[in-house]
C-alpha cells in the first residue's frame, strides 16, 4: 500500500483599508448635483512550508518539501456624479454617471525540493501561477418621472452599460 501523510505550516495575514467620499450640491431652487468617490484595498498573503513523506508498505519511499508563497491584492475604486432637475410641479430628470474599476492580481510561487528516504537530496523544481483580473464597468443613466394622477406616477429612462473583463493566468 501507498501512504502519503502531508504536514502544513502556513503564515497568512490580511490588511484592509477602505475610503469613502461624497458630496452634494444644491445648484439652484430646482437643481441638485452630487458625487461620490469610494474604494478599497484589500492584500491577503500567505507563506506556507508542506512537508510530503510517501511510504510503501509502512517503509519511506521519500519527501518532499514544497514552499510556497502568495501575494493577492484586490483593488476597487467607484465614482458616481449625479445631477437632479425638477420640471413642472411634479415631475423630475436624473443623470447618474457610474464607473467601478477593480483589479485582481493573484500570485503563487511553488518551490519543491525532493529527497530519497535517508534524506538524500534528489532535486528541485519551481512553478509559478498568477492571475490579473482587471473588471471596468461604466453605467449612464437618464430617467425622467412624472405624477400623472394623484396615486399615479408615470415613469420611463434610459440605460447604457459598458463592461470590460479580462483574466489572464499564467502557468510558469
Amino acid at each position: 500500500t501507498i501512504q502519503t501523510l502531508v504536514d502544513g505550516n502556513r503564515d497568512d495575514f490580511r490588511n484592509n483599508q477602505t475610503g469613502r467620499l461624497g458630496i452634494d450640491y444644491e445648484l439652484g431652487p430646482k437643481t441638485e448635483a452630487g458625487m461620490l468617490v469610494s474604494g478599497f484595498r484589500n492584500f491577503y498573503g500567505m507563506d506556507a512550508v508542506n512537508k510530503s513523506t510517501q511510504s510503501i508498505n509502512g517503509v519511506v519511499d521519500s519527501v518532499r518539501i514544497i514552499q510556497q508563497n502568495e501575494d493577492h491584492p484586490l483593488d476597487n475604486l467607484s465614482l458616481n456624479f449625479y445631477l437632479t432637475q425638477k420640471i413642472g410641479k411634479t415631475g423630475k430628470l436624473s443623470l447618474n454617471l457610474d464607473y467601478n474599476d477593480y483589479n485582481n492580481d493573484n500570485v503563487i510561487q511553488y518551490f519543491t525540493q525532493h529527497y530519497k528516504e535517508n534524506g538524500q537530496f534528489l532535486s528541485q523544481d519551481s512553478m509559478r501561477s498568477s492571475m490579473f483580473t482587471p473588471i471596468s464597468i461604466k453605467v449612464a443613466t437618464l430617467d425622467y418621472s412624472q405624477k400623472i394622477a394623484k396615486n399615479t406616477e408615470m415613469e420611463t429612462g434610459f440605460k447604457i452599460t459598458q463592461s470590460v473583463f479580462d483574466n489572464t493566468v499564467l502557468i510558469e
